[in-house]
């Protein structure tokens, strides 16, 4: 959808991600000067769906970008894990807090975790 209409006046769809990225069926894109280009997007592909956020790009493009390879990984990931496990969909999804440290979970910490200072 490119644009649509309300009360007489057509608004503009910003989330290009709907032409670009198959199986988008959009959520939210939104600009707010303290945090910068942000988006929230679903995507469904053979029966799963992602909800991928991503905020603070210094554009729209820069916003896109990291979203569309986030859900390029994340579908691979889903595709090797059903190649090399024919029942992976029946294990439970660990919490964030269970995986093993040194991934790269930026800006966040598990409860009880504070930041170390040197």
């Amino acid at each position: 959808m490119k644009s649509s209409k309300f009360r007489g006046l057509e608004y503009r769809n910003h989330n290009r991600l709907l032409k670009e990225y198959k199986g988008t069926d959009g959520i939210k894109t939104r600009y707010v000067h303290a945090s910068g280009y942000n988006i929230v997007v679903s995507v469904e592909r053979n029966g799963r769906r992602l909800i991928a956020e991503i905020f603070g790009g210094k554009s729209a493009l820069k916003r896109n970008c990291p979203t569309k390879t986030l859900l390029q990984r994340t579908f691979a990931m889903f595709a090797e894990n059903a190649r090399s496990n024919p029942n992976w969909q029946n294990q439970r999804i660990p919490r964030r807090t269970e995986y093993p440290k040194g991934l790269p979970w930026r800006g966040s910490r598990p409860r009880g975790q504070t930041k170390k200072t040197i």
